[in-house]
């Protein structure tokens, strides 16, 4: 069984838990992918295997006191969130000096 926790406000993790089931039916897997978790959740899972940050950073991560410890933090890279990134610091930059 493959148990994924997806934290996001408005989401929920029986999507995500349900499409690496049918990828992989016979996995033990648990992992917690992530946006901005409330502080202390994740010390709730005894089992975590990974930690994964849907976010540009894990900063966010690290401000929880209650992180479990010896859990691998990982930060996603995808091109897409690099993209809206650059594009969203470089719209910022232009703003502020067009104002």
């Amino acid at each position: 069984m493959v148990t994924v926790l997806y934290m996001a406000p408005g989401d929920k993790p029986d999507p995500w838990r349900d499409a690496f089931l049918a990828q992989m039916p016979d996995a033990d897997i648990q992992y917690a992918i992530v946006w901005k978790p409330k502080p202390g959740v994740l010390k709730g899972l005894p089992n975590l295997k990974a930690i994964f940050s849907m976010g540009a950073g894990v900063d966010h991560l690290w401000n929880d006191p209650e992180l479990p410890d010896g859990v691998p933090l990982v930060r996603l890279v995808d091109r897409c969130l690099t993209q809206g990134m650059s594009e969203y610091a470089v719209y910022w930059t232009i703003h502020h000096h067009r104002k």
